[in-house]
């Protein structure tokens, strides 16, 4: 049986990091960004027995603002060629993370960078989670930047597919 549990504990949670950063993967850089951790509201990790499956996180974007799915990292035992995740995102992380940004008065989001062609797993992982949830997250129309800092046209890890949780306003992101 899968079960998630949150974790607390900043030195468990480099070691995650660490574990993710051992695996060849394109994102393996991101595990090494430890200074990340601290903007962290919460951390979630998805076991079988004994067995470690992923990670999320739900990072503070703004005042206003959280990433869930922050950080997500799927470990072999889980992954699926093809990466179809959108059943563990969005029947273990996401509906704990959403409760969460909503009961402390936040608006959720996650995104998918713009370099990758992952718009079709962002509309499954919203499609699963809306047929079983009161919350519903709707996929924006084009690429939003995501970082901080002003927006540049040549950086496609920022330029980003962006579901939200709510209302966003017309400021939050400039569409490109």
């Amino acid at each position: 049986m899968k079960w998630v549990s949150e974790i607390e504990s900043r030195s468990e949670i480099e070691m995650y990091f660490y574990l993710a950063s051992t695996y060849p993967h394109r994102n393996k850089k991101n595990y090494t960004r430890t200074e990340r951790i601290d903007d962290f509201l919460k951390f979630y990790v998805l076991r079988e027995g004994d067995l470690l499956l992923a990670f999320s996180a739900i990072y503070k974007y703004s005042e206003m603002f959280v990433r869930v799915l922050d950080s997500t990292f799927y470990f072999p035992s889980i992954r699926i060629r093809g990466g179809n995740y959108f059943g563990t995102a969005s029947e273990y992380f996401l509906p704990a993370m959403t409760k969460y940004a909503k009961d402390e008065g936040y608006t959720p989001f996650f995104s998918i960078q713009s370099d990758r062609p992952h718009r079709r797993s962002m509309k499954r992982i919203v499609e699963n989670f809306n047929e079983k949830n009161e919350s519903q997250y709707k996929v924006l129309d084009g690429y939003h930047w995501t970082c901080r800092g002003k927006p540049d046209p040549r950086n496609d890890r920022c330029w980003q597919t962006v579901a939200i949780c709510g209302d966003y306003g017309s400021s939050l992101w400039p569409v490109s």
